[in-house]
């Protein structure tokens, strides 16, 4: 347990928030709880930075704004972890079903063997000891060849279960990288895309742009007209920043009314 999830500590920093949503009219929405309440817990400076900075600008009002901060700093999933421990978990199911196809076709083999020797001492003099125990042997490794048949069926169908999971958290972090308003790419896929961005051009020499926009008095248009018509006018902008860019290029919404 952190020191602040005590019961005392929390109320005061819950008190604390509410004092400060209340002073600047801010609507007390779990997103805007979150955010006040780790400002006042003071331990991210961004971010008590970035809702001053909102305070100053005008901003802390805006839900749209609110959210993208709050993306910003808390809409963290880990999907890489998860991507990477399912890797894993495949490659290791594929090494065992390997390993279970060569020692299943190596028992086969064996009571191939053990079978063609049991049928050229049934033309040979031997004690009938001898036979039932030969007997016994290619019957357990006949079984026991059948067994890992079964079993590798069962990892190959693992195999396969996993391999359609991986997909499926890859179309997650994928959609989870998606602004649901406008359809760009929102402040996550961009932090997680501009790394990889910067290294390529680093790597290649070649030059890089990053165009940065957002939409005057927007705050002022929400005022007056309603954040659903608010909501209509980021999709118009987003539509045409999208239609604007090349394919190799990344559109991305960076925060409320910021492209």
């Amino acid at each position: 347990m952190f020191f602040w999830e005590l019961p005392e500590k929390a109320r005061e920093l819950r008190e604390r928030a509410q004092r400060m949503l209340d002073t600047h009219e801010i609507a007390p929405t779990p997103i805007n709880y979150e955010l006040w309440f780790f400002r006042e817990l003071g331990q991210n400076d961004e971010l008590k930075g970035a809702l001053d900075a909102a305070l100053n600008n005008g901003r802390a009002r805006d839900i749209e704004y609110a959210r993208g901060l709050h993306d910003r700093f808390f809409s963290r999933t880990g999907t890489e972890d998860i991507d990477e421990v399912g890797s894993r978990i495949a490659a290791e199911l594929k090494k065992l079903a390997d390993t279970l196809q060569v020692t299943g076709e190596g028992s086969a083999a064996y009571g191939q063997t053990l079978g063609k020797a049991a049928q050229q001492l049934a033309q040979t003099e031997v004690s009938p000891q001898l036979r039932h125990i030969i007997d016994q042997v290619a019957a357990a490794t006949v079984a026991m060849a059948d067994k890992n048949r079964t079993l590798k069926a069962q990892v190959d169908a693992s195999s396969k279960e996993m391999q359609t999971l991986r997909t499926q958290m890859d179309t997650l972090r994928k959609e989870g990288q998606l602004d649901g308003l406008t359809g760009l790419i929102n402040r996550r896929g961009f932090d997680e895309g501009i790394g990889a961005v910067v290294g390529e051009a680093k790597a290649s020499g070649k030059a890089m742009s990053l165009l940065m926009c957002d939409i005057d008095y927007f705050k002022r248009f929400n005022d007056t007209w309603g954040h659903a018509t608010g909501d209509q006018v980021l999709r118009l902008v987003a539509q045409c920043i999208r239609s604007s860019v090349r394919d190799v290029d990344t559109a991305a919404r960076y925060g409320g009314e910021e492209m």
